[in-house]
């Protein structure tokens, strides 16, 4: 584990895939490839609520802007911007 994560690590995504149920076939970019905007909300009540690791925290945290991003291409910034996202 880092103090600082540099990058996602193996084990990081390992858990995350194991616990939200996610994509293994890709290495690179794999962030990216799984953002969902669909599941923002669940990724953000994951991150919330779970006792994760720095390096996990970061690797999940990757996932949720990359799944606003993809959200602020489908909707458009301005009928995103005034949405919250909740942790109910």
């Amino acid at each position: 584990m880092n103090k600082y994560p540099i990058g996602i690590t193996p084990e990081a995504r390992i858990n995350l895939i194991e616990k939200f149920d996610l994509s293994d076939a890709h290495y690179i970019d794999w962030e990216i490839i799984v953002a969902d905007p669909s599941r923002l909300q669940e990724f953000i009540h994951g991150y919330r609520s779970n006792n994760w690791s720095v390096d996990e925290k970061y690797a999940l945290m990757a996932i949720i802007v990359a799944s606003y991003e993809e959200a602020l291409k489908k909707k458009g910034k301005k009928k995103l911007f005034g949405m919250r996202f909740v942790v109910s």
